[in-house]
């Protein structure tokens, strides 16, 4: 580590150290022109903290992951970033570490005015109201230049998200932002409705995965989502929306959005036919839709189909996965109404019961469109017999023989 104060060395990336703890002497020899430092799966206590943070004093990126932070080790980090009152960091990664307390990061947010991205994706954050409004204001010292903040993977409630709204809101810089794995419940999906209110807005992100919405939050989320022209990427699976949460945001949603995830929501045949409407909209931009786990039936998956089919642009990815309302032949049969057709590139099957009939039905509708039609279809042998198994691995290499672009994944 000597050489290196010799070097003109800008960015240094440490990775693990066979397991163990890093080495005191590595810490200790970081040149102190460093600009970017990456510590990634080291065990970082908080005497080598206070040591990092006198040699780090000049790096805008720095990124310390899967290090086992604790509270008091990020103190120390914190204590010794911010001892002149700013820091220059820019770039903020704390991913993977065991954070539970709020105070250090906020004092450390707080004094980082030119934060442009934050990362505390799985920490288990718990916040008090008290810790909420002290974070919020934090949040105003970099609301100007934030743009991307992950929080996903917390204890964060609706306090929370209230906070960080309201201290978001006065510039509107935030282009995404990831809530996942958060019960913020309907409180924090009034708050981010709030947030999406006003335009303009530059978020185009938003990522709230299992955050406890239920059907009063997804209403509340729609309420916001309703005037929204930004957003183009929208995760909103595991939230137990069922159909009328699901009917809400889908009706809701500008024809903009590209990306859209509701997995695992039972939003049954009539969420699944909202989603139609959406998608048969003439200028509705869906590329990428995961109705995974829905209890999607025949009426639903014919909606789906068909809607597909009317669409000038296909669809790039459709996951229908864990969907055993409808099963065999007479799945088989919906889906060909339109998603077989060049309607969707790669369509996602799995854990659907085929059979051997419905594998084999399958292989006999790929057969009818061997011109060339793009189409990835993804299922699992389990669920088609051996069989209709063998009969698609079949017509697949007489398709592609013949020069289509099918593809079947089993």
């Amino acid at each position: 580590m000597s050489r290196l104060k010799t070097m003109e060395i800008l960015s240094l990336v440490l990775g693990r150290f066979v397991g163990q703890d890093i080495p005191e002497a590595l810490i200790s020899g970081i040149p102190s022109q460093i600009r970017q430092l990456v510590v990634c799966s080291l065990t970082m206590t908080a005497e080598y903290a206070r040591v990092l943070a006198k040699r780090a004093a000049r790096v805008t990126e720095l990124a310390l992951m899967d290090c086992a932070i604790q509270d008091e080790t990020l103190r120390e980090l914190a204590d010794g970033l911010c001892c002149d009152g700013k820091t220059g960091l820019r770039e903020l990664d704390l991913s993977n570490n065991k954070i539970t307390k709020c105070d250090a990061l906020a004092k450390l947010v707080g004094c980082s005015p030119s934060l442009v991205t934050l990362d505390l994706n799985a920490n288990k954050l718990r916040t008090t109201q008290a810790d909420s409004n002290s974070f919020g204001a934090a949040f105003s010292s970099c609301a100007n230049s934030l743009k991307r903040l992950n929080v996903a993977g917390g204890s964060l409630g609706g306090p929370f998200v209230l906070a960080l709204s309201r201290a978001l809101s006065r510039s509107r810089a935030l282009v995404s932002l990831n809530l996942s794995a958060n019960n913020i419940g309907t409180e924090g999906a009034r708050a981010i409705s709030d947030y999406l209110l006003p335009e303009p807005t530059a978020l185009r992100e938003l990522k709230m995965w299992s955050c406890g919405l239920g059907t009063k939050g997804a209403k509340e989320l729609a309420k916001g989502l309703r005037k929204n022209r930004s957003v183009r990427s929208l995760d909103v699976g595991t939230n137990q929306l069922e159909a009328e949460g699901a009917t809400a945001i889908f009706r809701s949603i500008w024809e903009g959005v590209e990306e859209l995830w509701t997995f695992d929501n039972i939003i049954g045949d009539r969420g699944a036919e909202a989603l139609a409407e959406l998608i048969a909209r003439k200028r509705c931009c869906v590329k990428d839709v995961d109705v995974s786990q829905n209890e999607i039936g025949k009426r639903g998956l014919m909606a789906l189909s068909l809607a597909v089919a009317a669409r000038i642009d296909p669809i790039e990815v459709l996951n229908f996965d864990w969907n055993n309302i409808i099963t065999g032949k007479e799945f088989v049969d919906a889906i060909a109404a339109g998603m077989l057709d060049g309607g969707v590139k790669v369509l996602n099957i799995q854990h659907i019961k085929l059979g051997d009939e419905g594998a084999l039905a399958l292989a006999q509708e790929l057969l009818k469109r061997k011109c060339g039609k793009r189409v990835k279809v993804g299922v699992k042998e389990a669920d088609c017999g051996k069989a209709g198994a063998m009969e698609l691995w079949r017509v697949q290499k007489e398709l592609r023989a013949a020069g289509s672009e099918v593809r079947i994944v089993i």
